[in-house]
């Protein structure tokens, strides 16, 4: 067996970039072949870098030493003291190829064997021991997908947001009173795909105003202010009327007292609509929703209920109790593409 045949055989991500590493020939043979995964997600934490290619792939951590943040070379970046590579519970330790390699040079050579169209940046609390600085540096000429912000009132995170406009996907949690000039600023952007997590706090003028494709809300139960059954009922007759049209989806984890028939009532008092039967199955493109490495990747969808836009274009609504999360019911919106 060639030494190719032997690498795309099914191997752990750990074990392959091993390989590449014993000398300059295994490296060109894994890089030769290399894999291709739909995300990878970047993950920086308190003196820690963890770099994930997802489920069946593997990750892999970057530990950093107290000091490696301290009187730094201008330009310079931290240097790993220890590189460990994680799949499926088992943890390999890995050697460096060349002495020094900083926080970047390992993303790198790490991409040069996994290729990956969408790179995620996540955020945790106690990653400010990485300066400002040291993370512009870092992400100079990367080209980021999504980025995850855990604290939006924290002035660190807040100039994160500000400094990538044109980042495309974005999560956001929030602690604490709300701050209505980064909500406006990140809902106004020409953004794909804004997540809110729980405590975020979102008015109805807010989403009649956003110009997102694909806005995912989740409330928690004792949220107070939440979107009420009105609030959603004056969003579906503004939409009618043509606001939010780039939206093509959207998503609310919240409470409900009350659901079939009178949540009906409420959210769809005043507006022609049809029942699906539920039979009727029906795809959406999950593309529409989130990152996906394939345009064939569809959702599928039954029953609801239809209404038109004034232009025509097709809106459906469903919902549905979530017993995953206690008393949280998912409250959909999509629009159809194509489909008048």
């Amino acid at each position: 067996m060639s030494e190719e045949e032997h690498l795309t055989r099914p191997t752990s991500l750990p074990d392959r970039i091993k390989r590449a590493m014993q000398s300059p020939e295994d490296h060109y043979i894994v890089k030769y072949i290399q894999m291709t995964v739909p995300r990878v997600v970047i993950k920086l934490e308190k003196f820690k870098m963890t770099i994930d290619y997802g489920e069946g792939f593997g990750q892999f951590v970057l530990s950093f030493k107290k000091d490696s943040y301290k009187n730094l070379p201008e330009e310079s970046l931290p240097k790993p003291f220890s590189i460990l590579g994680l799949y499926h519970g088992l943890v390999s330790k890995l050697t460096e190829p060349e002495p020094g390699f900083d926080m970047r040079k390992w993303f790198d050579y790490l991409r040069d064997i996994i290729i990956s169209t969408h790179i995620a940046l996540e955020f945790v609390p106690g990653v400010e021991c990485f300066s400002f600085e040291i993370i512009k540096r870092f992400l100079h000429g990367m080209d980021v997908s999504e980025i995850i912000i855990p604290e939006v009132n924290n002035d660190y995170f807040r100039k994160i947001l500000y400094e990538y406009p044109t980042v495309k996907y974005w999560v956001l949690s929030h602690e604490g009173p709300r701050d209505d000039e980064v909500y406006k600023e990140i809902m106004k952007r020409d953004t794909f795909h804004l997540c809110l997590q729980p405590n975020c706090k979102i008015s109805l003028d807010d989403i009649s105003n956003c110009n997102i494709v694909n806005l995912e809300i989740w409330y928690t139960p004792d949220t107070s202010n939440q979107l009420s059954q009105a609030d959603i009922n004056t969003f579906l007759k503004n939409w009618i009327n043509g606001s939010n049209p780039n939206m093509k989806s959207l998503s609310i984890k919240m409470e409900f007292e009350e659901l079939d028939f009178e949540f009906t009532n409420n959210v769809l008092a005043g507006i022609n609509y049809s029942d699906a039967p539920n039979y009727r199955r029906r795809k959406f493109p999950r593309s529409f929703m989130k990152h996906t490495d394939t345009e064939k990747d569809f959702i599928e969808y039954k029953g609801g209920y239809d209404f038109f836009r004034k232009d025509g274009l097709r809106g459906t609504i469903f919902y549905a109790l979530d017993d995953s999360y206690g008393d949280l019911a998912t409250f959909r919106f999509i629009v159809w593409p194509n489909f008048r």
